[in-house]
């Protein structure tokens, strides 16, 4: 079975039904119904790019979007744990993480953190950047601690007011974050489920039928309205080199698993995914002079072109249509 056409998940029907006959050679047949499914493909359309803290390493990881490949961005230079949490500030264009009471800037091209300020609790503290350039932080005092979230006044770290407690049902949040609408999400490892909270009151307005894995460490809504959920295969142990970590994609709607990446990093702290931009090469110079002998045969070399990428992307040269003599040469 081939396609006839292109499809595309966006603009098409994602289910199909076909009839196949099977004939033989005297003319016996059978027929039967089958229905073709037609898969999402993540397309990353925006130029988004998915970070995320290694707690083992100490680093800063950029993931591909769309095959999950990664690489390391660099060192960190401070030490964090499973219960760092990070998020994008729209505000400067930089990532910022908590750990417990400290507050850094994270430099998305080099890795490198920088301490912004210290909350005036010592708790664990899971943050996220809200509408209106507020920064939202929930502290825990211990595991399956019910917690207490303020609103600060951005990277200030002045408080602006207190959202109170959640629903008791919510002993053990570990990941918030809020989608473009400015609505607030938050995943608990007690009822292993992704909620909708109020950002005025912290009241439960929302909780998904559907479970997440019981491990879930982390979330990202990112820009395009895709919500991630960092997850590990196991409880965490500094010293189980068999756990891994997972990246779900939740439909939010009722919290169920679309897809998932698998990364042998077992213990990434963190995640989060900020918009892009894609700069250009520049210093695009030829490597000699452009000078040749006459009567050479076609094929002959004459010279070389280099670019430079700023953001490391791999570079083509091709010719640009227009009056010129670009006919009488090839690249």
């Amino acid at each position: 079975l081939k396609t006839a056409t292109t499809f595309d998940y966006e603009s098409n029907a994602s289910n199909y039904t076909i009839t196949v006959q099977a004939k033989d050679e005297l003319n016996a047949t059978t027929e039967g119904n089958f229905t073709v499914t037609l898969q999402d493909v993540y397309e990353n359309e925006l130029g988004l790019k998915l970070f995320a803290l290694d707690a083992d390493t100490d680093q800063l990881i950029e993931i591909n979007l769309i095959d999950g490949n990664h690489s390391v961005v660099g060192s960190l230079g401070v030490d964090i744990s499973i219960g760092a949490t990070m998020d994008f500030n729209p505000e400067d264009g930089f990532l910022y993480f908590s750990q417990a009471e400290n507050f850094y800037r994270l430099n998305p091209v080099s890795g490198e953190a920088s301490l912004v300020g210290v909350f005036s609790s010592t708790d664990s503290s899971i943050m996220a950047f809200g509408p209106n350039n507020k920064l939202y932080v929930h502290f825990e005092a211990s595991a399956w601690d019910q917690g207490v979230a303020y609103e600060y006044d951005g990277i200030s770290l002045n408080v602006s007011r207190s959202l109170g407690y959640p629903d008791t049902s919510l002993r053990s949040i570990l990941g918030i974050d809020f989608d473009e609408e400015g609505n607030f999400w938050a995943v608990d490892q007690n009822i292993i489920k992704l909620v909708r909270l109020s950002s005025v009151d912290y009241s439960l307005l929302w909780t998904a039928p559907v479970q997440l894995n019981p491990q879930a460490r982390g979330m990202d809504f990112s820009l395009d309205g895709k919500l991630r959920v960092l997850t590990m295969t196991q409880p965490y142990s500094a010293t189980t080199s068999e756990d891994i970590s997972r990246i779900d994609l939740v439909d939010p709607s009722d919290g169920s698993v679309t897809s998932s990446m698998i990364f042998s990093r077992p213990h990434l702290a963190a995640i989060a995914t900020m918009p892009w931009s894609n700069d250009p090469p520049i210093d695009l110079n030829s490597t000699t002079v452009l000078a040749f002998s006459e009567n050479q045969p076609v094929g002959t070399t004459i010279g070389e072109f280099n670019a430079t990428d700023p953001d490391g992307d791999a570079i083509t040269y091709h010719f640009v249509n227009g009056e010129n003599n670009n006919s009488l040469f090839t690249l």
